[in-house]
């Protein structure tokens, strides 16, 4: 399976290489005009502490390794930080214009327990085997709200990954260089500018779809500063977005939205075999550059992550997403009426 450097095939990113307007979100994540949101100098989390404190031991500690073999063992809260990451300046001198877009983050951080909770309870009789992936789904009945909750909380983690804002800092840098502009030059407000409407812009793309709660057993996943999706850029609504996202050591998220897919079961609950657990966590060092995190299972350091650089699967496509993007795309259980959630 080949893989690609981000700095390769620059014009698949399709970012904005100067400050663009941004759009109006008429929702949670919007700012009342009134209102200045002035960066404060602290700590932005793109590891929620809501969601970090579930790859807790039963010491309360968790485990940060780094691509140069450091292990450092400290309370979750104290990993996945970048002071001032989600702050915009537009020079090293304070200015009126500056500001914070961290506030966008305040409401899906505060969905992630609940959802945390619920799917704890997702489960499937069907055990790990090599049989074909839709024999191995169960189907499982989710309401509309729940449903958004977990796209929300799943779009905040793409949009705060450090892999994401790499991709688009790499995409302006490439575009500011070859219309003639210095590439190094604007990064603080470019990055920012770039991105500061990801939250919205990714949860309203991410408003349908499908996904399956992939479960590990007796093993864990693993987390990091990077993990599986193929959103290069926020400047227009992706659109096929799909990611697999360890929640949990023992949760994983596999969400798709195919060009054609049945609408119910909207959602799906498979038992990974030992391989597939091997290449979501073989996925999350590939796709992250310094840290990866664990509870309690140290994972297997691959090549990939010791080169200490933000990789992707080439075109971010491989063949197992893909067989299981057919499988929660085309699996049929019978009328649909069965998989609509309860009325109230």
């Amino acid at each position: 399976m080949a893989l690609a450097s981000k700095w390769m095939d620059r014009e698949y990113w399709g970012v904005v290489a100067a400050v663009r307007t941004a759009n109006t979100f008429d929702n949670e994540y919007a700012v009342p005009k009134h209102k200045k949101l002035i960066p404060k100098n602290e700590r932005h989390h793109w590891w929620p502490k809501t969601l970090s404190r579930h790859w807790a031991d039963s010491a309360g500690l968790a485990h940060s390794l780094s691509c140069d073999g450091e292990l450092v063992t400290s309370k979750p809260e104290q990993f996945g930080a970048i002071r001032n990451d989600n702050n915009i300046y537009l020079s090293d001198v304070a200015s009126p214009w500056d500001e914070s877009f961290e506030h966008t983050f305040g409401p899906p951080d505060a969905l992630i327990t609940p959802l945390i909770d619920w799917l704890k309870t997702a489960e499937s009789p069907i055990v790990p085997s090599d049989s074909t992936l839709s024999k191995r789904l169960t189907p499982l009945i989710v309401d509309e709200e729940r449903f958004t909750s977990l796209t929300k909380v799943l779009a905040s983690l793409i949009a705060r990954s450090p892999s994401f804002r790499h991709r688009v800092k790499s995409g302006t840098r490439a575009l500011r260089e070859r219309i003639g502009l210095d590439p190094n030059n604007g990064d603080r407000g470019l990055l920012g500018m770039n991105v500061r409407n990801a939250q919205a812009t990714l949860s309203e793309a991410m408003t349908r779809g499908k996904f399956a709660v992939l479960l590990s057993g007796s093993r864990e996943f693993i987390f990091g500063d990077g993990f599986f999706h193929n959103v290069h850029s926020v400047a227009n609504s992706p659109r096929g977005v799909r990611c697999i996202v360890p929640l949990t050591p023992a949760i994983a998220i596999f969400y798709t939205h195919p060009m054609r897919y049945h609408s119910y079961p909207s959602a799906f609950v498979l038992n990974l075999t030992n391989d597939e657990i091997d290449f979501v966590n073989r996925s999350v060092q590939i796709y992250s550059k310094r840290f990866v995190f664990y509870r309690s299972q140290p994972p297997n350091i691959e090549e990939t992550f010791t080169r200490c650089t933000h990789l992707q699967w080439q075109y971010d496509k491989v063949d197992w997403t893909d067989a299981l993007e057919t499988a929660v795309a085309d699996t049929f259980f019978g009328n649909d009426s069965m998989f609509y959630p309860p009325a109230e």
